[in-house]
């Protein structure tokens, strides 16, 4: 069953479950008390989503709704592989808390006038 794994960037690795198994990657970038309560950080920051199954990860996103995500700051990244990307925030992360002094932080990010009309593909 763990034969088989899906390869991310580096040497990252996720073997399934099961053969029915539908993994999504979320919340890398926030700490337990920011999942569960995504006001303590003003702004509208963003939580992503990473995985092959589009049904599971919008299961995901309803639950990031409950914590208090609303859908449109759940940014869909992409297959499994896209997490390891988000997995590299984790150093800058850890600068940060230590930095701040606290864990209660998040990213949001900032589009281009010109990109949010859909004219920022490149």
């Amino acid at each position: 069953m763990f034969g088989r794994c899906v390869r991310g960037h580096g040497d990252g690795a996720y073997p399934p479950a099961s053969d029915r198994a539908r993994l999504v990657k979320t919340l890398n970038t926030v700490n337990w008390r920011v999942t569960v309560e995504p006001a303590l950080v003003p702004g509208e920051h963003q939580v992503f989503v990473c995985g092959e199954d589009a049904g599971a990860k919008e299961q995901v996103t309803a639950m990031l709704g409950e914590f208090g995500s609303p859908a449109d700051r759940v940014l869909d990244l992409g297959g499994i592989r896209a997490a390891r990307a988000v997995e590299m925030w984790l150093p800058l992360w850890v600068g940060l808390m230590r930095t701040f002094g606290h864990a209660e932080f998040n990213l949001e990010l900032r589009r281009a006038r010109w990109a949010v009309r859909g004219h920022g593909r490149w």
